[in-house]
């Protein structure tokens, strides 16, 4: 068994922040363009054109403040598991490597079983 003993804080809440602004972008443009096209359908004068902008700039805005928040909260919750694993022990995991069971011959290792021609001893 091993046992993640530390999470990188930075680096999580980055890796998670761009997560969340690539998974939310690509749903929230829609949006932006269909609060636009209905605000724009509307016959409730400036007040609907108003509401139809700004819910659209909202939909923009709306991936940028998910992956802001999204990292503060995986921030703060790498940070509390750092703080517990540290007195208690951290999360244990059962890692398999595959490569590692095998033996492995590189183009450069000898054959051990073929003798070896031109080489001086080692002295």
């Amino acid at each position: 068994m091993a046992q993640i003993k530390r999470i990188g804080v930075k680096q999580t809440a980055k890796v998670v922040a761009i997560f969340y602004f690539a998974i939310t972008l690509p749903i929230f443009i829609p949006l932006f363009v269909i609060s636009l096209l209905i605000g724009g359908f509307t016959n409730s004068g400036n007040f609907g054109m108003f509401g139809a902008i700004f819910g659209g700039i909202f939909m923009l805005v709306l991936p940028f403040l998910y992956a802001i928040l999204g990292g503060v909260m995986v921030a703060i919750s790498a940070a509390t598991y750092n703080f517990i694993a540290k007195r208690f022990g951290g999360i244990e995991v059962e890692i398999e490597n595959e490569t590692a069971t095998k033996d492995v011959i590189t183009p450069n290792t000898p054959d051990p079983t073929k003798p070896v021609l031109n080489k001086t001893p080692w002295r």
